[in-house]
């Protein structure tokens, strides 16, 4: 398992092209959500006596006063923009997907990345898209499963005991937490035993993948759970860095900013790390992919009549 992780950190620090192009993606999205509502706070900024006192600290009660007197609310422009963020994301994330795998598999291939990089994303892009499908209604059917959870549970949460109810919903949000990550790491080895042998089998590929998860419990979900707890690091590097941060105008505001794009850059290069340990960890406990054997063709038996006669100038000389 830790071989894998340090693989995987190794293959993505040697991958800055793909890190940062996937970083650019997820700053346009971000812009998409961001825009309308920075639009919307410089306009109300610009109509209060307190706009230029929010540049230097931060107070509750004028943000308050300008949403509650805000027309259109920041708060449907923010919901709206979510919403269609996640939608694009989650389509998108085939086409991505396609492309990191692409590109992790022919580290080699001397064409240049962007040709690597949209070949996969087009190539697997719509297998990849009915393989979310396929992972999307499996994980509803147990989500409705799990209903039964608050069945088995009951008898602790309504104990006379004051830790009963605190212990159930620990429990159920453990069992939550094992079920959501077998779903979401059953679709990252679809993915790579996909792109490995080129199968366009989306059931057989995601229940092979679910199997090898329970199979190898501890590397799938250990290896999981370290890249996890590197990205709660870094998260919580940013956020003690923010509550000692003080601002005082535009510039600070900004260096703010840039400080949040290295985090979401970080937990990028995290996540190509997380796929190529998988993908390192898959490729060594799974046989390699079958090549078609291809029968040689027979060679047709000579015939005394096809024997050619030996040539004049290859005749040796007559002795002397």
């Amino acid at each position: 398992m830790f071989t894998s992780v340090r693989s995987g950190l190794q293959v993505a620090w040697r991958q800055p092209k793909l890190v940062f192009l996937l970083w650019a993606w997820n700053l346009i999205l971000g812009l998409a959500v961001t825009v309308p509502i920075w639009t919307w706070l410089r306009d109300a900024l610009d109509l209060t006596v307190e706009g230029p006192a929010l540049l230097s600290r931060f107070n509750v009660g004028a943000l308050v006063d300008l949403i509650k007197y805000a027309d259109p609310n920041p708060f449907d422009l923010l919901g709206a923009g979510v919403q269609g963020a996640v939608l694009v994301a989650v389509v998108a994330s085939a086409f991505t997907n396609g492309g990191m795998l692409e590109v992790l598999g022919a580290p080699d291939d001397r064409r240049t990345f962007m040709h690597r990089f949209f070949r996969g994303g087009g190539h697997f892009f719509w297998r990849f898209v009915r393989l979310m499908v396929v992972g999307g209604i499996l994980a509803l059917v147990a989500a409705g499963l799990a209903g039964s959870l608050d069945v088995l549970l009951s008898p602790l949460s309504e104990s006379e005991s004051g830790y009963g109810p605190y212990a159930a919903g620990l429990l159920t949000l453990a069992a939550m937490a094992v079920a959501g990550g077998l779903f979401l790491l059953g679709l990252d080895y679809a993915r790579i035993r996909i792109a490995r042998d080129d199968t366009r089998g989306m059931l057989r590929a995601y229940f092979g993948a679910l199997g090898f998860v329970l199979r190898h419990a501890f590397a799938t979900y250990g290896m999981a759970v370290v890249m996890l707890l590197l990205g709660g690091a870094v998260l919580l590097l940013y956020v003690g860095h923010e509550t000692v941060w003080t601002t005082s105008g535009w510039g600070t505001i900004l260096l703010l900013v840039v400080v949040q794009q290295v985090v979401v850059l970080a937990r990028t290069l995290l996540r190509v790390a997380l796929v190529a340990a998988e993908r390192h960890y898959f490729l060594s406990r799974q046989p390699p992919a079958l090549e078609p054997v291809v029968a040689p063709a027979p060679v047709a038996s000579q015939t005394p009549a096809e024997i050619r006669a030996p040539a004049v100038e290859d005749m040796p000389p007559p002795a002397a």
